[in-house]
């Protein structure tokens, strides 16, 4: 079996073994995703990633929602936490799937490593399985863009500095925003993300019962799209000033570019017209 490689010149020594194993296993993720008439689980995805992951500096690995943190390695520094196949849900639609991670300092244990400031987060990323395979990875300094190049099983650096391009900025009301509440596009919001990174605009997704993961959606996204120049709130305030209470917590989640974002307050929930002041019923005057 080719194991995958990418290119490493512009990834901090630290975090280089690490890398090396997500691009081994993002590569082997899209190639059984292009080769299958029926769906991938995300329990075929985890253990892919949970096997390539063996490797120095990985002390603890939070793979799942219905997971406690695993202990990979004594020795190791990092902690990440993975969505390993989101979007798994939308895949007879043909939608985008993605893998998202983000990489905190480990701790002693691994609630602690995981359930602190967002702010703590040291690098983040996520790969896009589509038409191309691509990754998209920040350590701190910009935003970076690879491409699997499928000839040699390679990921190659094709954008050093992503940027969010600037939009004018928009207040929507809260009309706009109820209406939307609850609505997510199919697929990734990984693939939303990428959007918004490679051609601006905004995303909310601010109510209902479908909100994302903070620790394995929201605060890897906010990493990135923050580090390209970008915007993302929970509606109110920046999403990486939030403290992680709770590796199963969800969160509005409001992507843009500096300029495309204004103040979102959370949606006042539905009345119905008929309890409305102007409903079905009229008050005779006097």
């Amino acid at each position: 079996m080719t194991v995958a490689g990418i290119d490493t010149t512009w990834i901090p020594e630290r975090f280089r073994p690490l890398m090396t194993a997500v691009a081994h296993a993002s590569a082997r993720l899209s190639d059984m995703l292009r080769g299958r008439s029926d769906s991938l689980s995300t329990a075929c995805a985890r253990t892919l990633f949970a096997d390539a992951l063996q490797s120095p500096g990985i002390r603890w690995l939070y793979p799942a929602e219905d997971q406690a943190p695993v202990a990979v390695d004594g020795d190791g520094d990092l902690a990440m936490a993975l969505t390993p196949l989101d979007g798994e849900a939308d895949q007879d639609l043909n939608a985008p799937l993605a893998s998202i991670f983000a990489i905190f300092p480990a701790a002693g244990d691994g609630q602690s490593s995981f359930l602190r400031p967002a702010r703590d987060m040291l690098a983040a990323g996520y790969v896009l399985h589509g038409t191309h395979c691509c990754m998209v990875t920040s350590f701190g300094c910009g935003v970076q863009l690879s491409i699997l190049d499928p000839a040699v099983s390679r990921f190659r650096l094709t954008s050093p500095q992503v940027r969010v391009p600037a939009h004018p900025q928009h207040d929507w009301p809260r009309t706009a925003l109820r209406s939307s509440a609850g609505r997510r596009q199919a697929g990734s919001l990984a693939a939303e993300a990428h959007r918004i990174l490679l051609r601006g605009g905004s995303f909310l997704c601010m109510d209902g019962d479908d909100l994302p993961r903070q620790l394995t959606v929201c605060a890897p996204l906010a990493f990135l799209v923050e580090q390209a120049g970008g915007v993302a709130t929970d509606g109110i305030s920046p999403l990486l000033a939030a403290r992680i209470a709770d590796l199963q917590a969800r969160s509005p989640l409001n992507l843009g570019g500096a300029g495309s974002l204004g103040h979102h307050p959370l949606p006042e929930p539905e009345v119905p017209a008929l309890f409305r002041h102007r409903g079905l019923f009229r008050v005779q005057g006097g």
